[in-house]
This record gives C-alpha cells, structure tokens and sequence, in this order.
C-alpha cells in the first residue's frame, strides 16, 4: 500500500473514532488538529520537493522524472507525521522560507543556463581565434608538457644588442 493511501486510510480511521459531529469536534480535538497539521505540512513538504527538481532540472534533466508530482506527495505524506511528532515545521515551511524558496526557484535555473551559455560562447571566441591551419600559427606545445615552450622559443625572446 503506498504512503497516500495509508495517510486517507488513516484519516478515515480517525473519522471513525471522531464523527464530525461527537465530543470534541467543535472545540478542536487533538487528533483532529495533527490531521489538519500534517495534510498542511505533507502539502509543503511535496511542493517544496518539486521546487527543488524545478531548480535541478537545468542542470540534472533526469530529476524531473524522479520527483515526479505523485512521489513528491508520497515523500511529504510519509514525512509530515514524523514532523508533527517532533514539531518540525510547526509554523510551516513556506511561512518562514517562501521568498527565499521562491528566489532560489526562479535564479538557480536561471544561473545554470547562463553558465552553459557562457561556455558555449568562450568555446566558440577560442574556436574563432585559432588561426587556419597551414597559416603563420605558432608551434603548440610540446605533446605531454602542458605550458611548455616549443623548441628555439629562447632565441626569439632575446632582445638584440643595442636595442631599448
């Protein structure tokens, strides 16, 4: 049985033991009020995933296939009774994250994009700036010595004598 059905069959156990309309339903029963906390924290903790594949996606194409919709609610159902146990997230996670939430989802993938872009581009300037071959190129390096100067480099730098 997977992690939803679990939590609607908990519920419907929990309606079971409390109709609507007994003893404690007007004045907020305890129960009542962890179902209610733990529907809204499994609802944020599943946003909150699909958040982070959104941020992912640019950069991991995969993840989005991972955290689909379904398991990013499954993830946030199996996790919200234990939040709620402990008290994690009580006053929510978006209350106290959104905004930073929310820049992180719009600037990461943006940030990526542009990196990727910026790498095509330098590869294409270096690709422009190499000249033809069979032109006046200068030797490459040494196969094996990165850095290393090819061979008679020393006579060229040397100034003539006399000159400034």
């Amino acid at each position: 049985m997977g992690g939803l059905d679990a939590l609607v069959e908990r519920a419907a156990l929990a309606d079971q033991e409390q109709p609507s309309g007994g003893p404690g339903a007007a004045s907020g029963a305890p129960g009542a009020a962890a179902t209610a906390d733990e529907a809204r924290i499994a609802g944020e903790l599943a946003g909150a995933l699909q958040t982070a594949a959104r941020i992912l996606a640019p950069l991991l194409p995969s993840v989005a296939a991972i955290y689909a919709p379904e398991v990013c609610a499954d993830v946030g159902a199996q996790l919200a009774p234990v939040c709620v146990k402990r008290g994690w997230l009580s006053d929510g996670l978006y209350s106290k994250w959104g905004p930073e939430i929310q820049a992180a989802a719009c600037l990461v993938p943006l940030a990526v994009a542009t990196y990727a872009a910026a790498l095509v581009d330098v590869e294409r300037l270096r690709a422009a700036q190499k000249p033809a071959k069979g032109g006046d190129a200068k030797p490459a390096a040494p196969a094996g010595r990165p850095g290393a100067q090819p061979a008679g480099w020393e006579q060229a730098a040397k100034k003539p004598e006399g000159s400034a």
